[in-house]
């Protein structure tokens, strides 16, 4: 079970400065930004009861101008370690609302986000898409310069993700003390790839960052290139 404490969502949203802007003991510093996030956690580590791992999928960075940062972001990671409710943590990061491609990158399928939304909204997404979805290049396992501060600071098992699409990267991020790593796009475009990896047929996926299946979260989502 994992809770979402990223990308802006009702979680993340306590965490950023730039959106919390309460004056009560849930605003403020992180610690009491935090809180709320950490209750979460908590109760889902109590309604669990051991019969499942607990996971949460942080944002080490909003990716938005006065957003959560590494700074502070370390500091909630910290939180949550010593309060051990968490079997392990997914580093992430980006704003769904503000800056959706920082935890995409590659290409901005805007064509397609219009014709999957259709009417007013297809047009409004195509006129000013470009805000919250800005081209950033696509770069392999692009969060890893984040996710090696967290692993630095903590003992806590890590999952890495952000644009894993060669068997390599996958063995030497293990080989940094990484004990799990995170795989979407490249799955959608071939299920299997995992079990290519591992039977040696394989040493990287076939997905170009195309990010033509983003839009699909509309109608089922698939990869555009596979019939």
């Amino acid at each position: 079970m994992e809770v979402h404490l990223g990308h802006n969502y009702l979680l993340s949203s306590f965490l950023s400065p730039n959106l919390n802007r309460r004056g009560d003991d849930l605003g403020g510093r992180i610690e009491n930004r935090a809180r709320f996030p950490r209750r979460v956690v908590e109760a889902v580590r109590r309604v669990a009861d051991g019969r499942i791992a607990v996971l949460a999928k942080l944002n080490m960075a909003d990716g938005v101008e006065g957003g959560l940062w590494l700074d502070e972001s370390l500091r909630v990671a910290r939180l949550l370690e010593a309060d051990g409710h968490l079997d392990a943590v997914e580093l992430t990061a980006g704003s769904s609302l503000l800056n959706a491609m920082y935890y995409f990158r590659g290409d901005v399928p805007l064509r397609q986000f219009s014709e999957e939304l259709g009417g007013i909204s297809g047009l409004a997404f195509r006129w000013f898409g470009r805000r919250i979805f800005p081209e950033l290049p696509f770069e392999e396992a692009f969060l890893l310069p984040f996710a090696r501060q967290f692993r630095a600071e903590l003992d806590l098992p890590l999952v890495l993700l952000g644009g894993i699409n060669e068997l390599a990267t996958i063995e030497a991020a293990m080989a940094e003390g990484f004990e799990f790593v995170a795989m979407a796009r490249a799955l959608l475009r071939e299920p299997d790839l995992v079990n290519r990896m591992a039977s040696g047929a394989r040493t990287a996926g076939l997905c170009v960052h195309c990010n033509k299946c983003v839009p699909t979260i509309y109608s089922g989502t698939r990869c555009a290139l596979v019939p």
